[in-house]
C-alpha cells in the first residue's frame, strides 16, 4: 500500500471484504451443522435462539436476512442495508456452495 487514494480504498475493500467472510462463517457456523452434515457444539451465548433460525430455513441463504433481523446483534441500519445484505449472503452462499476451504483459497486468488 503505497498511501495514495486507489492503493488505500483497494486495501478498504479487502477490509471489508474480510468482514462479510468472517459475518457469513459465523451464520454458517451457528447453523451448528458442519460440511459433512454433523453436528457440531455450538458455544454461542445465543445459540438456542440462532439455530432454529437456521433450521427453519433450511441452511439456505435465507439465514442471511433472518439473522440479520436479530437487533441484539445487528443494528437495523446495517441490517437494513441493501448493499451489506447482498455481500453477505453472495460470501454466505459461495461458502455453502464451495465449503470453506475452497471459498477462502478463491477469495485469496480474487484478491491477489
Amino acid at each position: 500500500m503505497d498511501g495514495r487514494l486507489p492503493g488505500l480504498l483497494a486495501h478498504c475493500n479487502v477490509l471489508v471484504n474480510i468482514l462479510f467472510g468472517l459475518i457469513s462463517g459465523w451464520m454458517r457456523y451457528v447453523g451448528g451443522i458442519d460440511e459433512k452434515g454433523l453436528l457440531i457444539d455450538v458455544v454461542d451465548p445465543m445459540a438456542s435462539e440462532l439455530r432454529p433460525i437456521c433450521d427453519e430455513c433450511d441452511h439456505s441463504s435465507e439465514v442471511v436476512s433472518e439473522l440479520l433481523k436479530i437487533d441484539a446483534i445487528f443494528p437495523d441500519d446495517l441490517a437494513s442495508n441493501s448493499l451489506f445484505v447482498e455481500s453477505v449472503t453472495a460470501v454466505y452462499q459461495k461458502l455453502m456452495e464451495l465449503r470453506a476451504r475452497c471459498a477462502v483459497v478463491e477469495f485469496i486468488k480474487n484478491k491477489s
